[in-house]
């Protein structure tokens, strides 16, 4: 069984074909025009009833002014709405001062249609400022998605299980849940998750703890108890003991292992210019090695950390470090080494099921 890997990656960061560029332009033009054509009739229905005597009776400056007030407002904030969703956030208050002011626009123009001969008019008006505000919000919903996706924030899509709800629908339901829990983006992933699942559960302690190293291709066991939980599985420190009884083991002490910090780059030179750093990657092996007192406890290190006793392998992970033994010397400590680890693992009480 393999590990799913969680797939999150989409079309949707990549960059937009001429295709796609001309058919956004037409989007955004279609949407614009939606948005302003109930503007634009309400603006004149809002001067006609400003210089209405029985209106505000203003005169036409001041009647200038209150459609300032008014629609271009409410285009200020559905400008800001729109910005606010090409950076995938929410439009806040913004977006509420457009549906008030979409509200607004929609009774001026019924009140303005009611003077007409047709009884259209009036519906159609106010349906029309209505229409503005959903089709924006229905748009910006999907470009916000857009936006997240392509940041990493959201997972780009859910998986599709089509007929195989027919034929397994249990396990399909667990797949699904799975894939909205993890953000698992493919549906043999989810299915292939939920099985690791179910094989881990009827694993002992040991077996789980093996499959794991294996399944993430390290001995570590702080990130193999991680890869556990995060699948359903908590492992005792019994388990993880007889798991590891057989694993080569360093001779140095925890307090011995530190990192190796990054050398510190030297100043500028005098024009200015920055001085490159060279860094030797093998430099931190080099120094637990050295503080290592016998060639004995070399070979123990460089076999634990290989995770393996492969006598050609450590032989020449020493030679890379500067370091010369024979194989002679390294078959010699992995036999005494394994003779030890069979020791231990009959000492230990067996964690299988």
């Amino acid at each position: 069984m393999t590990t799913p890997t969680h797939d999150h990656q989409d079309s949707a960061g990549a960059s937009p074909t001429r295709s796609q560029r001309t058919l956004i332009v037409v989007i955004a033009v279609s949407l614009g025009l939606v948005v302003l054509a109930p503007i634009a009739l309400s603006s004149q229905h809002i001067y006609e009833w400003a210089r209405d005597p029985m209106g505000l009776g203003l005169g036409v400056l001041f009647a200038v002014l209150a459609f300032v007030a008014l629609d271009l407002a409410a285009t200020l904030c559905v400008s800001m709405t729109v910005y606010s969703g090409l950076r995938g956030e929410g439009a806040g208050i913004f977006g509420l001062l457009t549906w008030v002011f979409a509200g607004g626009s929609a009774w001026i123009n019924w009140q303005s249609a009611e003077t007409t001969a047709s009884p259209l008019d009036g519906p159609f008006f106010a349906a029309m400022s209505i229409a503005g505000p959903v089709l924006l919000e229905a748009t910006l919903a999907r470009v916000r998605k857009w936006t997240r996706q392509a940041a990493g924030t959201q997972v780009s899509a859910h998986p599709r299980f089509g007929i195989r709800w027919l034929v397994s629908p249990g396990e399909t339901l667990s797949a699904w849940a799975a894939s909205r829990r993890e953000n698992i983006a493919r549906p043999e992933l989810a299915i292939a998750y939920v099985r690791e699942r179910a094989a881990l559960a009827s694993m002992s302690d040991v077996d789980a703890i093996r499959y794991a190293w294996s399944a993430m291709g390290s001995y570590d066991e702080y990130n193999a108890r991680l890869w556990l939980q995060a699948r359903g599985r908590t492992v005792t420190q019994a388990a993880m003991d007889e798991a590891t009884a057989d694993r080569p083991r360093t001779p140095l002490q925890a307090t011995q292992i530190r990192p190796i910090l990054p050398p510190v780059p030297p100043d500028d030179d005098p024009d200015g210019r920055p001085v490159p750093v060279e860094t030797d990657p093998l430099a931190a092996d080099r120094a637990m090695l050295a503080t290592l007192g016998s060639k004995r406890d070399m070979i123990r290190h460089a076999f634990a950390v290989r995770g393996d006793y492969d006598v050609p392998g450590a032989v020449s992970w020493l030679a890379e470090r500067g370091v010369t033994i024979t194989k002679s010397d390294a078959y010699a400590v992995r036999k005494a080494e394994q003779e030890n680890a069979r020791a231990m693992l009959r000492a230990l009480p067996s964690q299988r099921a």
